[in-house]
């Protein structure tokens, strides 16, 4: 079995949100095809409130293990401190 550590995740994280908020325009165009053209803000607030959240956590303890409303993830990801 595979395993990262915490660097790792934070490492990962802090490029998909880079990545994410370098691409909201894009995000906004494609989704203004079919949608209300809003989903890059959504990643944008979300990344942002992720990245801004509590400072003495490592960036992998700020984002909550929920897809929704009473909902857990299918798995338990294995982060190794």
């Amino acid at each position: 079995m595979n395993t990262l550590d915490h660097r790792q995740v934070d490492a990962a994280l802090q490029t998909i949100a880079r990545v994410s908020l370098e691409n909201e325009k894009y995000f906004c165009d494609l989704d203004g095809e079919m949608g209300d053209a809003a989903f890059g803000k959504s990643i944008r607030d979300g990344f942002r409130a992720v990245l801004d959240g509590p400072q003495f956590l490592p960036l992998h303890r700020r984002i909550p293990l929920t897809t929704g409303p009473g909902k857990t993830l299918p798995f338990s990801p294995t982060i190794h401190e």
